[in-house]
C-alpha cells in the first residue's frame, strides 16, 4: 500500500505555501469548476483569520506573478484591473476574525506594529 499523502511530501518541487499560493489555489478551482461565469450574480468570497487573507487576495488578484509555477497572467476571479472594463467575477467579500497580524504588508506600511 502507498504511504499517505502529507503536505509537501508527495511532491519533487520545492514549494513555498504562502497566501498567494493559497489564493492562486482557489483561483484555478473557481476557474476550473467555471464558478461564477454561468449567471450574472458574481461570487462572494468568505474566510476566517488566515483563510480572511486568502479571500482577499484571491478576490484582488494580489498573487498574480508572485509564484514562480505559475504561468498565468491574470486572475480568473478579480479579472482585469482596468477600471472601465472590468471583468471581475467578484461580487462581495467576508472577512471574519482577519489575520492582519499575519499580513507582512501591515509590517511594511507601519513598522511600529506588534
Amino acid at each position: 500500500s502507498s504511504p499517505p499523502v502529507e503536505m509537501g511530501a508527495n511532491t519533487n518541487e520545492k514549494v513555498e505555501y504562502s497566501i498567494n499560493l493559497w489564493a492562486k489555489l482557489v483561483d484555478d478551482y473557481a476557474k476550473e469548476h467555471n464558478v461564477g461565469s454561468d449567471d450574472d450574480r458574481g461570487v462572494v468570497l468568505m474566510g476566517n483569520s488566515l483563510g480572511s487573507l486568502v479571500a482577499l487576495a484571491a478576490a484582488t488578484g494580489d498573487f498574480v506573478g508572485t509564484i514562480p509555477i505559475d504561468t498565468d497572467e491574470s486572475s480568473y476571479l478579480a479579472g482585469t484591473r482596468d477600471e472601465e472594463s472590468s471583468s471581475s467575477r467578484i461580487r462581495g467579500i467576508c472577512l471574519f476574525n482577519c489575520a492582519v497580524g499575519l499580513n507582512s504588508r501591515n509590517l511594511l506600511k507601519n513598522p511600529t506594529y506588534d
